[in-house]
């Protein structure tokens, strides 16, 4: 049997809205995207778990025209929709249709009442065909039958007219009955006073509907009846305020919700992914291209691996993502010969500022150099390397500093780096002192409150451009390598790029700074204290260990004295009170709650 997921747009929104409260923000853009993040994880779960053959999505574009003329206050009462996740609205409609999903909407149509016609519609015109609507909306039970399911994606649960029966003792075709006893305070659909879900549903299964109650009001007792006499004024209006509307203008041919491969927009997956820093779905994402189909699948993983720099799908399987030709956008050449270096410092003395970076042998300022990239114009980088797998080719590191030196180490040179407090390290640790140091393209980003302050992000925030990743050089997972040990035409354009781009970065900032008056700061305030730090990164401090074991003396009374307060606080007998463990949650919680009956305001699964 076919099965169409059908979602309730809206209602997964305002879910994930409130599943993540944690406020999250793009590394690239600054754009909010905890909302964001949630819902396409709903997606991603959705597609890898279920492996649905069919989906659309039904939101709303703005409310119910013929609900809103019969009842004036309809939906009165809701707040707008807050303003954090109106700015991700867009973005998950663009996710949706990304992953192939076609995005229906109305204005003046509710997408429940889309919901309601899709179905009618597609059921009668697709015998053999199943709907599960992901959602929990209440109001949408009416629409169950033995091939329309409500589908909670979150716990992996479904409602069936069984269920239903079950659960709340009503079939679908009396649902719109029961919601028009108990109204809707979410909708501001006023019900019948003192009437909740469970007394409702006994009426309905009692009498059959809402009519028929009516008909037999004389046959009902006490103040039950004088309460739905008083409301018999408005059970018609009621009625037809959750009664879904099964004739929407909408057009949905079931062959535009098949999922295929060529509709799974893996580039633009990436791009979201890329742009959102969405790095917690990136394993989920790679599983749910490969298996969008054949080679359009695994290419489009592939694919992923080389452009992102963000390293999406690092640490996967090198043989499922090969690792493919390293490109950039700039002039990038290896200087291997100590006259070509010269040449390089002469020129770069002459220009306004340069920009340098440093390549290590491993993790850490420690690990000693692979190389030192320097660019002075845009788009134009070298790379000197001090340690490849080449060695005889080029000149070794003592012979690379002593060439440096003229040029790292003249003050009246300006330069600039990304995050220049480690680079300005290597370079120690290798003998050379810089010094002129003008700009840091990272302090620059921090200053003007930039949402990601790594050079990646910054290079694809500001100039548009996808770095080349460390992992396309390096390699992944296993058979990552250190530089030193990656051949020079991989690793060149790799160091080159950094360095032009932590140029551009700093001569696109520098004017920013100064329409802020930031430039004083960065000056006087930011380079030099990261240039301190540097030092007491290097040198360490100073410890007094007999300072420390009476600090942890004393801090161990307190924590004494804190216990014996806690058991004296309890009341619990002398016996009872010394064997009480304040570090064990189980005990507490049977002190707090069991002994001294604190109030339970939430239980959970832990208790």
């Amino acid at each position: 049997m076919p099965t169409l997921y059908l979602i309730d747009g809206h209602a997964q929104i305002f879910r994930s809205f409130f599943a993540v409260r944690t406020p999250m923000t793009s590394p690239v853009t600054g754009e909010p995207t905890n909302a964001t993040f949630a819902f396409t994880g709903m997606l991603l779960k959705l597609f890898e778990q279920n492996a649905p053959t069919h989906v659309a999505m039904a939101v709303d574009r703005g409310g119910s025209a013929f609900r809103s003329e019969l009842y004036p206050d309809y939906k009165q009462n809701r707040e707008p929709m807050p303003d954090d996740l109106k700015r991700q609205e867009q973005r998950m409609f663009e996710m949706t249709e990304a992953f192939g999903v076609p995005v229906l909407g109305l204005e003046g149509h509710e997408a429940d009442d889309i919901i309601a016609t899709l179905v009618t519609r597609l059921t009668a015109e697709h015998p053999d065909l199943h709907i599960m609507i992901v959602s929990k909306d209440k109001d949408l039970e009416q629409l169950l039958s033995d091939r329309v399911s409500l589908f909670d994606i979150h716990s992996d649960t479904q409602i069936t007219p069984a269920t239903l029966q079950e659960t709340k003792g009503v079939s679908p075709d009396q649902v719109v009955d029961m919601l028009t006893l108990i109204g809707d305070s979410v909708d501001n659909i006023p019900g019948i006073e003192g009437i909740g879900p469970k007394t409702a549903a006994k009426l309905i299964a009692e009498w059959g509907s809402v009519d028929n109650l009516y008909a037999n009001l004389d046959q009902i007792k006490g103040k039950r009846k004088e309460k739905l006499e008083a409301g018999r004024g408005f059970i018609q209006t009621a009625r037809k305020l959750v009664e879904l509307d099964h004739g929407v203008p909408v057009e949905l041919d079931l062959e535009a919700t098949r999922t295929t491969a060529d509709k799974l927009d893996a580039d633009r997956l990436l791009g979201l992914f890329r742009d959102l820093g969405f790095r917690g779905h990136q394993a989920t994402l790679k599983k749910v291209i490969e298996r969008a189909g054949g080679k359009t699948g695994k290419a489009a993983a592939a694919q992923a691996a080389a452009d992102s720099p963000f390293g999406l799908f690092a640490g996967g399987d090198a043989a499922d993502t090969p690792t493919p030709e390293v490109s950039a956008e700039g002039d990038y050449t290896a200087l291997l010969t100590r006259e070509a270096v010269d040449a390089a410092v002469a020129e770069a003395r002459g220009a306004p500022l340069v920009a340098f970076d440093t390549e290590t042998r491993g993790r850490g300022y420690h690990a000693g150099m692979a190389g030192v990239s320097l660019s002075w114009k845009p788009g134009h980088g070298v790379y000197i390397p001090t340690a490849s797998p080449e060695p005889a080719t080029h000149l070794d590191e003592a012979a690379v500093v002593e060439a440096l030196r003229p040029l790292l180490e003249d003050a009246t040179v300006a330069k600039t780096a990304h995050n220049a407090k480690f680079d300005v390290q290597v370079l120690k640790e290798a003998g050379l002192d810089v010094r002129g140091l003008a700009a840091d393209s990272m302090l620059m980003g921090y200053l003007l409150q930039m949402p990601g302050v790594g050079l990646d992000a910054m290079t694809l925030a500001l100039l548009g451009r996808k770095n080349i990743a460390y992992a396309e050089v390096a390699g992944r997972g296993k058979d990552a390598r250190s530089l030193d040990q990656v051949a020079l035409d991989a690793v060149t354009p790799y160091a080159a790029e950094d360095a032009d781009v932590t140029l551009q970065l700093t001569d696109l900032l520098r004017p920013r700074l100064e329409e802020q008056d930031l430039t004083g700061l960065l000056r006087d305030v930011e380079l030099p204290l990261a240039m301190v730090l540097a030092q007491m990164e290097r040198n360490g401090i100073r410890v007094d260990p007999d300072e420390l074991e009476r600090q942890r003396a004393k801090l161990a009374d307190r924590l004494d004295k804190l216990r014996h307060d806690i058991r004296d606080a309890t009341g619990l007998p002398d016996e009872e009170a010394d064997a009480f463990n304040v570090d064990s949650t189980k005990q507490l919680r049977e002190v707090l709650f069991d002994r001294l009956n604190f109030p339970v305001v939430k239980r959970v699964k832990t208790g």
